[in-house]
């Protein structure tokens, strides 16, 4: 079966905020050319982000450090220097220094740890989601 090209007023007249709102008559094949439109914009930003990446990389390696005006926008070349948290408490354990440390929920332990009737107790309601698999 062919499929149909979308026209943006065919697809305002289906849509709304993102909605299908006439969903009685709407044929699938509609429904397979948003898909397949989604699938599409994935690639070509998948291909953007890629290539911005090179981008950055290529500038990072030809910039000395500092700021740099070039095309209008400013580019700051800089080398972060994140803590070593590793070495940082080993220096300072928790057992001398309990300031520099804090309690923190371990959400990951939770669903190894309370039963599921109980951790849905605490769960709230999310936006809808959607996933598309080949």
């Amino acid at each position: 079966m062919g499929t149909l090209p979308l026209s943006a007023d065919r697809i305002a007249e289906l849509l709304i905020d993102g909605t299908i709102v006439a969903t009685e008559g709407v044929p699938n094949v509609v429904l397979e050319e948003l898909v397949k439109e989604e699938q599409s914009l994935a690639e070509i930003a998948t291909d953007i982000a890629s290539r911005c990446k090179r981008i950055r990389a290529l500038l990072i390696e030809n910039l000395p450090l500092g700021s740099h005006d070039l095309a209008g926008r400013k580019v700051i070349i800089t080398i972060p220097k994140p803590l070593d948290k590793a070495a940082f408490a080993a220096a300072y354990p928790a057992s001398h220094f309990p300031e520099l440390y804090s309690q923190v929920l371990n959400t990951s332990a939770i669903n190894h740890k309370v039963a599921k009737a109980v951790k849905e107790e605490y769960c709230v309601p999310g936006e809808r989601q959607i996933q598309i698999r080949d």
